[in-house]
């Protein structure tokens, strides 16, 4: 997703990234399930562990980066705000 807030798109995708976060936070805690790759490997251990946040953020087209930097404006779109207001 190349184009559109970041802010829109993760306020799109909360409910929905919040509801899989908590499925899978019980899921790890209660037995020991998490998202993994297996890749090449006679171990029995998973090669790389994956963060969820970091999947859903691809998943749901977010860049992270854009992200903060949207907030960080609209942070300073409010300081100035408040600025002014006094």
């Amino acid at each position: 997703m190349s184009g559109g807030s970041m802010l829109d798109q993760w306020a799109k995708h909360s409910d929905e990234r919040f509801a899989i976060e908590e499925f899978l936070d019980w899921a790890n805690n209660k037995y020991g399930i998490f998202l993994a790759s297996w890749g090449d490997t006679d171990t029995g251990y998973p090669i790389e562990r994956y963060d969820i946040q970091d999947r859903l953020d691809e998943y749901h087209g977010i860049d992270r980066r854009r992200l903060e930097e949207e907030r960080r404006e609209l942070l300073e779109i409010a300081r100035r705000a408040s600025e002014g207001a006094k």
